[in-house]
């Protein structure tokens, strides 16, 4: 009993076979459903909103404190009268170095890449039988009828 020459090659492409078949699955059918872009994009506005709900809390902080730096007074004991307001030495006026951040944008770039990655190795093709048996050699035949190889 001889092997078929052509198992050599078979046994070598084999994996680059899989990984075509797999390129065309997942861009017809995984693409979005693996990545769960819905669920992605939703989490990220969620977190956009918090992020925005943080940041108006601490301008409206930064506000009073500004507001207090800038009312600010001192008491002075005098006598017999108690106390009197007195104001402190100008200072210069307070500024704060807080700016708001753009919220994060959902983008497809990796998932883009890899699919045309994935498209880039061709047309798909399912592994070929070792050749040996006489059914493998017909699911050979059979599978390159089906895609059009012969």
């Amino acid at each position: 009993m001889s092997l078929s020459p052509n198992i050599a090659g078979s046994k070598i492409t084999i994996a680059q076979r899989w990984q075509k078949l797999y390129r065309t699955i997942y861009h017809t059918f995984l693409k979005s459903d693996f990545t769960h872009k819905d669920d992605y994009a939703q989490d990220l506005a969620q977190l956009n909103a918090r992020v925005t709900e943080l940041e108006t809390k601490i301008t409206t902080e930064l506000t009073k404190i500004q507001i207090g730096l800038s009312t600010h007074i001192h008491t002075a004991p005098q006598a017999p009268a108690g106390a009197l307001p007195t104001t402190p030495p100008p200072a210069p006026p307070y500024t704060s170095g807080f700016s708001p951040t753009k919220p994060v944008i959902h983008k497809d770039t990796f998932l883009e890449q890899k699919d045309a990655l994935l498209q880039a190795t061709g047309p798909a093709l399912a592994p070929l039988g070792d050749g040996i048996s006489p059914e493998a050699q017909i699911a050979s035949l059979q599978s390159k009828q089906d895609i059009g190889l012969s």
